[in-house]
């Protein structure tokens, strides 16, 4: 398996230039301090998932990242927030990111619970006659 084949990578790549676009089209969108923070959080949802991925076989370590990549994604939504309230989006964008961005985030929750379920040992049965 590698990173491309996890579907909250994909998804956190697709959103992440989806969100890049939208934000070149505001007129010096490099000027305005939250699309600045937009462009850099949601890069990091991706970018985070990678790095934990190179740590997958420590699993405490992998949902360490995972736990961070949930974070940029929840950061990402406030900064979409942001951007609509001082009008640099319109309410369509607004609603299409805040939901798609909400729905990354339950998906990275789920696999986090997956990966923590996925290697736990279950009780050993207790030595000797019962």
């Amino acid at each position: 398996m590698q990173v491309n084949d996890l579907k909250i990578y994909q998804i956190a790549c697709k959103l992440r230039d989806e969100l890049h676009q939208c934000i070149k089209r505001v007129p010096r969108f490099w000027s305005i301090k939250s699309a600045n923070q937009a462009l850099g959080s949601s890069s990091s949802v991706s970018a985070i998932i990678i790095e934990g991925f190179s740590r997958r076989f420590r699993r405490k370590d992998y949902v360490h990242f995972l736990v961070m990549s949930l974070g940029s994604s929840d950061e990402t939504q406030d900064h979409i927030k942001a951007l609509f309230a001082d009008g640099y989006f319109n309410s369509e964008d607004r609603n299409y990111f805040l939901k798609s961005y909400k729905d990354l985030s339950i998906r990275i929750v789920n696999y986090m619970n997956y990966q923590r379920n996925k290697f736990l040992t279950p009780e050993k049965p207790p030595l000797g006659p019962q």
